[in-house]
């Protein structure tokens, strides 16, 4: 996956939402890997920040 199949859903800026639009990824995350997924994200974007 690359950062162009990665949006954000900003309709409810209280309630952001991830949006994978890679045509290989199938199924469904549990709450554990949602987590996990986003605190990945999080750190990317911050290191990207800070830069």
């Amino acid at each position: 996956m690359h950062p162009g199949n990665i949006l954000v859903n900003i309709t409810q800026p209280h309630k952001l939402k991830y949006i994978s639009i890679d045509y290989v990824i199938v199924g469904y995350l549990n709450k554990k890997d949602k987590y996990y997924l986003a605190e990945n994200l999080i750190a990317f974007f911050i290191m990207i920040i800070v830069k």
